[in-house]
């Protein structure tokens, strides 16, 4: 049997959920319908520009094969050229190309300093541990007391 002010303190506990579901409600109705909007207007500007981006994609295959074609007379004297509407610019670079079986090839001589290990704690792990291996690497559990609600929808 519940007291009077037990009742009082579950009958405003209930309101407050009640309302936290209704306001809930509204915020994922409103943002459904901005995603939904959201999602239109992009499906809008990539029909629009997917034409606009395939011209480019030539634009640019073309510009790059003009200057691969004709690099002795476009950069006879520098490695970029002003033009009234931009630039032409090439550039050399070293690139090395690593062949798939470097890491063994690296492993079998020893050179560890080529090699990228990546370490971290597996928290999953260690959380399961006893108090006595937590203490000895400076962790300890701890009890936290947490807030929390349920809302029916």
């Amino acid at each position: 049997m519940q007291n009077p002010e037990s009742k009082a303190l579950f009958k405003r506990a209930e309101e407050l959920l009640s309302r936290i579901r209704e306001v809930g409600a509204a915020i994922d109705a409103a943002q459904e319908r901005h995603r939904r909007a959201v999602a239109d207007l992009e499906a809008k500007a990539a029909a629009e520009t997917a034409p606009l981006r395939e011209e480019i994609t030539g634009l640019d295959k073309d510009i790059k094969s003009l200057m691969s074609a004709h690099r002795q007379n476009i950069f006879a004297v520098s490695n970029v050229v002003k033009l009234r509407v931009g630039a032409l610019i090439r550039e050399i670079a070293d690139k090395v190309r690593i062949p798939r079986d470097a890491l063994a090839r690296i492993e079998e001589h020893g050179w560890q300093e080529a090699i990228r290990i990546a370490k971290s704690v597996d928290r999953g792990v260690v959380e399961k541990w006893p108090d006595d291996k937590l203490a000895a690497i400076g962790a300890k559990r701890q009890a936290i007391e947490a807030f929390t609600y349920e809302v029916k929808k």
